[in-house]
């Protein structure tokens, strides 16, 4: 693992864990190759292996769901809620 990997996992853990956000969505699991979840899926990536595409974008926008203020994640993205929550794994599609 790369030094660079081992930063961005670790900056993703404490965003998700730490309580320091009133929510949370885990773009990374939208956006991860399903192969190889420390590469940005192919479908989603604009050539540079760093940025989303125009596909990825949308992806992490339907991946966000806002319901009178609550901020809820859909297909397995972990979220958190408004008032904190622990982050966890969504029950709804």
């Amino acid at each position: 693992m790369t030094y660079g990997e081992q930063i961005r996992e670790t900056v993703n853990q404490w965003t998700l864990t730490s309580g320091a956000f009133d929510g949370v969505i885990d773009f990374d699991k939208v956006m991860q190759n399903p192969g190889n979840p420390l590469a940005p899926n192919p479908t989603y990536d604009s050539g540079d292996h760093l940025h989303p595409n125009d596909a990825g974008y949308q992806a992490m926008a339907d991946a966000v769901d806002l319901i009178y203020g609550r901020l809820t994640g859909r297909a397995g993205v972990c979220s958190a809620t408004i008032p904190r929550q622990p982050c966890s794994t969504p029950s709804h599609q």
